[in-house]
């Protein structure tokens, strides 16, 4: 899609109005794919990127208002994007008993230690920290 648009952003002797249409249509696809998972990342940061060439398709044809909603839209996801990020980095790692994912969990400490070889008891797999 995001060759469409900068094909469409050159195209010379199209009417604006064309422009528009296809362009609508485009974005109402890819809404139409996208709805199914509303919070997935990947699909968040491409309707931003298609949101800023629809932006700046539409400045070049003239269609201010809808390059300045479509470069609201691209903000708002920038923002939500931005704010997942900040939540995934300052959210603790721990596991279900409290203990830090990267805590010693070598044989003293209940496990065989995260890359050590050992057992479980009666095997001769060697066991790894469980998260």
């Amino acid at each position: 899609m995001l060759t469409l648009t900068t094909d469409l952003k050159t195209a010379s002797g199209l009417p604006s109005s064309k422009i528009k249409a296809i362009l609508d249509d485009a974005a109402s696809e890819f809404d139409r794919i996208a709805k199914d998972a509303p919070d997935n990342p990947k699909l968040l940061a491409q309707s931003r990127r298609l949101d800023v060439t629809y932006a700046e398709t539409f400045q070049a044809i003239g269609q201010t208002s809808d390059a300045l909603a479509r470069a609201g839209e691209a903000r708002e996801i920038a923002s939500k994007l931005a704010a997942n990020i900040r939540t995934t980095r300052t959210m603790p790692v721990s596991n279900s008993g409290g203990q830090s994912a990267c805590a010693d969990r070598g044989p003293a400490n209940g496990g065989a230690g995260v890359g050590r070889g050992g057992t479980d008891g009666g095997g001769e797999e060697p066991e790894f920290t469980r998260l």
